[in-house]
């Protein structure tokens, strides 16, 4: 999906994330076990997978840095 967003031009609008429940005693351990099997790679998801991911579409670096640098760095500024 993220390729596909890509593609359309929307590269400069995107935004990497997503949620981790780190073990605070929220989770049962029957959950946080499922959890840990679902994702192994927790907090580095977007770094072990989603970027390999993009790398294998044949998304450019420069496009991929942008992702992860430049347009987070936008929105936290405030900047358009």
């Amino acid at each position: 999906m993220i390729g596909k967003l890509i593609e359309s031009g929307f590269a400069g609008q995107l935004l990497l994330s997503h949620d981790e429940p780190i073990w605070a005693g929220l989770l049962t351990d029957t959950d946080q076990e499922r959890h840990l099997r679902s994702n192994p790679d927790r907090l580095t998801f977007i770094s072990k997978v989603v970027i390999p991911g993009l790398e294998k579409l044949g998304i450019p670096a420069d496009v991929i840095s942008g992702l992860v640098v430049d347009n987070p760095r936008r929105w936290l500024s405030g900047s358009s």
